[in-house]
């Protein structure tokens, strides 16, 4: 994530770090045997809004979150590494 300058690009992080909670949440769905739609039913989060948030593509509120990994009774490293 270090640029030529030797600088970090925070936009790289923050992109890498929706990536890394997004495949945290895919692979704990999966794993609780739930489709899409039936996360959408149990945590209020709409559809599309799931589907973006496990790709990566949406910058999550922290109350969303919760309520996606009160559902799956997950615990995650927001912050890839830590």
């Amino acid at each position: 994530m270090i640029n030529e300058a030797g600088t970090v690009n925070i936009a790289d992080v923050m992109r890498e770090n929706r990536r890394h909670v997004g495949s945290q949440i895919h692979e704990a769905r999966i794993a609780a045997g739930l489709t899409l739609r039936q996360l959408e039913e149990q945590c209020g989060v709409t559809y599309a809004n799931l589907c973006r948030i496990e790709r990566g593509g949406l910058n999550v509120q922290l109350d969303t979150l919760a309520r996606i990994l009160h559902v799956l009774e997950l615990e995650i490293d927001i912050v890839k590494g830590s």
